[in-house]
């Protein structure tokens, strides 16, 4: 499936989540071992996210990055976790492949992740993985917000939301 195409069709699914939760949401692939943000719906409230399409993050401390990394195949994960350079953004920040591993064998048994405050003092994110015909994990959508917004009950919600709208997309693409 050519790029262009599939983000264009998934769209309006970005469009309807933001309108459902009134926050951010971001659609990102991996290159080249980090996250890059592809499209990006900011939400109407007045404090919004620095974030913009073409930024890079790193995978470890990112809904996004977090999400697609528990998602690939072991072997490619290994290559990908052997590669990784930990830096501690926050206080939050995982900074060693063992926790990291943990953190991730828990994403794979709940199909979402998280992101608090790890790569943002401030900012929390619940992001979802997003799987092409294939079956392989081809991106992540997430929601994010100012932690002022986003309490632990509402990161639990928004853990459903962007998990159901990430299947909805996967389908929409040709995953069973």
């Amino acid at each position: 499936v050519n790029q262009k195409n599939w983000i264009s069709d998934i769209r309006p699914y970005l469009v309807d989540l933001k309108d459902r939760v009134q926050e951010t949401v971001h659609l990102g692939v991996e290159d080249g071992g980090e996250v890059v943000y592809i499209d990006k719906v900011d939400c109407d409230r007045s404090i919004r996210m620095y974030s913009k399409v073409g930024r890079r993050s790193p995978l470890y401390c990112t809904g996004i990055g977090k999400a697609i990394l528990a998602h690939l195949p072991e072997e490619q994960r290994e290559l990908k976790l052997q590669k990784l350079k930990f830096h501690r953004y926050t206080d939050q920040t995982i900074t060693n492949i063992d926790d990291l591993r943990i953190e991730l064998k828990k994403i794979r048994a709940q199909g979402y992740s998280f992101d608090l405050e790890e790569h943002e003092v401030g900012v929390k994110c619940a992001a979802a993985p997003i799987f092409n015909f294939k079956g392989s994990v081809i991106g992540a959508i997430s929601i994010a917000g100012p932690t002022s917004r986003i309490d632990d009950m509402l990161l639990f919600d928004l853990a459903v939301e962007i998990k159901d709208t990430a299947q909805l997309i996967s389908r929409r693409l040709g995953s069973l």
